[in-house]
């Protein structure tokens, strides 16, 4: 029996900066992030990569950013597993 799960993917703006939240873990830890277009961001990592959509309420913090903080998060419960701060790449 398969069990289907969704990825939950959150990018958040507040005091502390740029937040991206997911749950499962990335299959790769990221090593930074790079502003894809206007409205993506790509993190990157041991030769692989995902992209995000940004949420237009947070596009202008994140764009203007040079680093974030990703926060991954098991498929249960409330303890972080990974927590890094990336930086921007050209």
């Amino acid at each position: 029996m398969t069990t289907a799960f969704e990825k939950t993917i959150e990018i958040l703006s507040g005091e502390d900066g740029i937040s991206v939240v997911v749950r499962p873990l990335f299959p790769f830890v990221s090593e930074g992030y790079r502003i894809k277009d206007s409205s993506e961001i790509e993190l990157f990592g041991e030769g692989k990569r995902i992209v995000l959509a940004v949420p237009d309420d947070v596009l202008r913090d994140v764009t203007t950013s040079e680093e974030l903080t990703l926060c991954e998060f098991p498929m249960e419960g409330a303890e972080v597993v990974r927590e890094l701060i990336l930086s921007r790449a050209l």
